[in-house]
């Protein structure tokens, strides 16, 4: 999907964190004074939810995945099955349909959409929790979140999929391209940034040769306190 004004929209995006930004440095805390926080990215079929979960509990954490959206709504006044279509689960062409169709003044325009979305995420931030997608380790890129992106391949994610799903192999993998895909568009729609780009990470994990998903929890809670994250005390966990 194009935009008509691309310079314009990053510039409202752009600002709109910035905002806030100077809002956050007057009282800027360290990574290890507050409660956690992470951003996790994921490909379909990945165990990103499994992984996401796990370490909600660990880390004494919400996770927030639909209830990012319902925020959105709230803070927007907008309904948020209405929003959804502007969700990271949904569609380039219900995008695309949504963008065209803004008549009302009640709609939540997508300048509107990504004001609220960073300021409910930014809102995360004091309080901790597993942030599940949504370009969240962008807009958090200058705080004190730990970034994890959880890949895999198409086959190793179909077969995961397939069995919990009820679908043959080949529709897994059709479901595995179009969903990664999906949040791939919604990614470079919202902050012209791609999934694949490593670099916006601070750890990336490839499930392939993972068949516990509790081992790479372990993996992202060392890594944390590499980088100078807090845990919560917990007997017999990754310190």
């Amino acid at each position: 999907m194009e935009f008509t004004d691309t310079s314009r929209q990053e510039q409202t995006l752009i600002q709109s964190i910035v905002n806030a930004e100077l809002i956050f440095q007057r009282h800027q805390p360290s990574a290890g004074s507050l409660p956690p926080v992470v951003t996790l990215s994921r490909d379909h079929g990945a165990g990103g939810e499994e992984i996401a979960q796990m370490l909600a509990e660990r880390l004494q954490v919400e996770l927030f995945d639909r209830q990012i959206l319902e925020r959105v709504s709230q803070e927007a006044h907008v309904d948020a099955e209405q929003l959804s279509s502007m969700d990271d689960k949904s569609g380039v062409d219900r995008i695309t349909t949504w963008i065209h169709g803004l008549f009302s003044s009640n709609t939540a325009y997508p300048e509107s959409y990504r004001y609220h979305l960073v300021n409910v995420i930014l809102g995360i931030c004091h309080s901790g929790g597993i942030i599940m997608g949504r370009g969240a380790h962008i807009i958090l890129s200058s705080r004190p979140a730990f970034r994890v992106r959880i890949v895999g391949s198409i086959e190793n994610c179909a077969e995961r999929i397939a069995p919990r799903e009820g679908i043959s192999m080949e529709e897994a993998r059709a479901r595995v391209r179009k969903v990664n895909g999906e949040r791939d568009a919604y990614l470079f729609n919202m902050f012209h940034r791609h999934l694949h780009d490593a670099s916006l990470f601070d750890l990336v994990i490839n499930t392939d040769k993972f068949r516990d998903m509790q081992t790479v929890v372990d993996l992202i809670l060392m890594a944390m306190v590499q980088c100078g994250h807090t845990l919560p005390p917990q007997t017999g966990a990754a310190q």
